[in-house]
């Protein structure tokens, strides 16, 4: 599972500094900081935007004599104290949203790429990638209410069964 977290940091960290139309999201969401290896929960006011990888869960889908297919399941998420982020000229909408959706659907094309979902793509041993659904759910964290983005991936991984 560390490795899967590893690679998808990595991935993160290369399309973090990519413009939206290369499939990018610097242009939308300018994180403070690198991507947080698992959820902090609590942060400072001035660290938000930030974004995480961590673990959900880890299932055995499959095993032969020289090893044991896991699905491991990540979760990218994406949170945003919106204060920073209320527009003064339009009163009817919440621009946090509309770019949290858009690094959203960033972030889910470029798991989609062919050269991630193929055997070894995202990292060694990896045979599939699979994008899962993206959550935005409001979250209360410390005394502050945040907005957040949630997306799933489920990335099936083989390990060599030991003798």
């Amino acid at each position: 599972m560390e490795e899967v977290l590893d690679a998808v940091i990595a991935e993160l960290n290369i399309i973090k500094d990519l413009p939206y139309d290369e499939v990018g999201f610097l242009d939308e969401i300018d994180l403070v900081d690198d991507i947080w290896f698992d959820d902090p929960r609590i942060l400072a006011e001035d660290q938000y935007p930030m974004m995480y990888v961590e673990p959900v869960t880890t299932n055995k889908v499959g095993e032969t004599t020289k090893d044991i297919e896991r699905e491991e399941t990540v979760r990218i998420g994406l949170v945003v104290d919106p204060r920073n982020y209320y527009s003064t000229d339009e009163t009817s909408e919440q621009p946090a949203s509309r770019e949290m959706i858009r690094t959203m659907g960033s972030i889910r094309r470029h798991f989609e790429r062919t050269r991630l979902r193929i055997g070894g793509g995202l990292a060694e041993n990896t045979t599939s990638v699979e994008v899962g659904s993206t959550d935005y759910p409001q979250q209360l964290r410390g005394d502050l209410y945040v907005r957040t983005a949630q997306l799933t991936l489920r990335v099936r991984v083989k390990y060599p069964r030991l003798p």
